[in-house]
């Protein structure tokens, strides 16, 4: 074989094993991070919270998604702005007697602690 078919069929084999090799490590990468993570840092006491919510007795029913935890009340309430802060509330929407609450990533702790203390009225 001449010397250029030889250097062309060599690039084409060192080309193949490269991409093999490095679709593998993409593969091995994404399998390591396909997981959502979560904080569990609350750096307030839930109890001021439920009774900025109006008490354990206000509270319907509690769900959340990752950043933000949805609250139905009996009746609504009026959460002033200057408490967003002592709360770390990120924003807050409103309809009617729900209250969607945006925390960030620790949303999930909030709600089972919340959950924790109004189940056990």
């Amino acid at each position: 074989m001449k010397a250029k078919t030889k250097l062309i069929l060599l690039s084409i084999i060192t080309f193949s094993i490269y991409y093999w090799v490095v679709k593998a490590k993409a593969k091995k990468h994404l399998a390591y991070n396909n997981s959502i993570t979560t904080s569990k840092l609350v750096d307030f006491d839930i109890n001021d919270l439920i009774n900025l919510l109006g008490g354990q007795e206000n509270i319907t029913s509690v769900s959340n998604t990752i950043s933000s935890v949805s609250v139905v009340l009996k009746k609504q309430v009026e959460i002033p702005k200057n408490e967003y802060e002592k709360f770390s509330i990120h924003g807050i929407s409103k309809s009617y007697n729900k209250y969607t609450i945006i925390f960030g990533d620790h949303a999930n702790d909030i709600k089972n602690r919340i959950e924790e203390i109004i189940n056990h009225v």
